[in-house]
């Protein structure tokens, strides 16, 4: 598996992808037909990478047993950082997509008299989902930069990796005429040809096995370097979906301070004209969940089990300017969901 060409889509400057509106309206009508089609594919992309991610991860273990050391160690460290990912963070993201789809869908579902009545409460509503999504968004950032340290150390274990690849080579080339040689002195010798018989074959099967250890840790390697840059494209596609709700969050809140009736229609008939799409993103993008889940749930169990609280323990986010640990905002993100699901 191979990764796609396409990259992260970041929101374009509110003022270019406006630029085109009445004057009038350019204050308050923020988002463009730009920032829907960039929803759109960061949706699709987060979808794509985290399978991708999952799939890499699995190959890891499934395919490349090994003894190693430098292979080992880093396949271990950066299953530590996939657990807590995947008990930890994962969640969340798939929250913040169900908030993309709960949201937009308010505009399939209800009459415009109806939005206009209850904008108030839905913009509050989205207002904290773009806390849930700018939250999220923060802690992805800090699991990147653990899994930007292994994609250094990933380096340095392909460069062992490949040294150890040539020094089994050379000693195949020294096996190869030892296992002749053992084949030989049994036709010789057939009084003792089992031993030398059973000598020729252990000589062959150590061969075989340095060879395929080789192979198959340095294709392990690779598919590390793989999940590395595919975790990377993931979380760059959750962050720029946090950036969609800035611009939301700030439209609505406008149109509840100013509540122009034209205005309100155009934002309404804007976001139901994309609703369909944007919805069957969001949907594509939950049923890979279960996919996902099966790929984590045949890695072995190898990871230090201490390290997922530890990790959160020892992380922080910038919040208004202030420094707050990850336990603690997950906690209360937990009590934020539970508010932002009874709108």
């Amino acid at each position: 598996m191979s990764l796609p060409e396409s990259s992260n889509v970041s929101l374009q400057s509110e003022n270019n992808s406006t630029a085109s509106e009445p004057n009038d309206m350019q204050d308050v009508l923020k988002i463009s037909d730009m920032h829907f089609k960039e929803l759109n594919e960061n949706i699709k992309n987060a979808a794509y990478y985290l399978k991708y991610s999952c799939t890499c991860l699995r190959q890891c273990y499934v395919d490349s047993p090994s003894s190693v050391k430098e292979f080992v160690d880093l396949r271990g460290k950066i299953t530590n950082n996939a657990k807590v990912y995947n008990e930890k963070i994962l969640p969340f993201a798939v929250l913040v997509v169900r908030g993309v789809k709960d949201w937009i869908e308010t505009y399939e579902g209800l009459p415009f008299e109806i939005f206009k009545e209850n904008i108030d409460d839905f913009s509050t509503w989205v207002s904290k989902q773009h806390e849930l999504s700018h939250s999220t968004a923060g802690i992805h950032e800090e699991i990147l930069k653990s899994f930007e340290i292994e994609q250094r150390n990933t380096i340095t274990a392909l460069k062992a990796l490949k040294q150890n690849a040539i020094l089994n080579r050379e000693l195949v080339t020294q096996l190869r005429p030892l296992a002749g040689l053992n084949y030989s002195l049994a036709d010789r010798f057939p009084r003792y040809n089992i031993n030398f018989m059973i000598k020729a074959e252990k000589e062959i099967s150590n061969t075989i096995a340095k060879n395929e250890e080789a192979k198959l840790a340095e294709i392990a390697a690779h598919n590390i370097e793989k999940l590395n840059k595919s975790i990377d494209k993931f979380i760059r596609s959750v962050i720029c979906i946090k950036e969609f709700f800035n611009i939301l969050k700030d439209e609505l809140s406008t149109l509840v301070r100013n509540p122009d009736n034209e205005q309100i229609k155009m934002h309404y008939d804007k976001c139901r004209n994309h609703a369909n799409v944007i919805i069957n993103n969001c949907i594509s993008y939950i049923n890979i969940i279960p996919y996902c889940e099966t790929d984590l749930q045949a890695i072995p169990d190898e990871f230090d089990k201490n390290y997922v609280e530890k990790w959160f323990e020892e992380k922080n986010i910038e919040i208004n300017n202030q420094q707050i640990s990850l336990l603690e905002r997950e906690k209360g993100l937990i009590v934020k969901i539970n508010s932002a699901s009874q709108m």
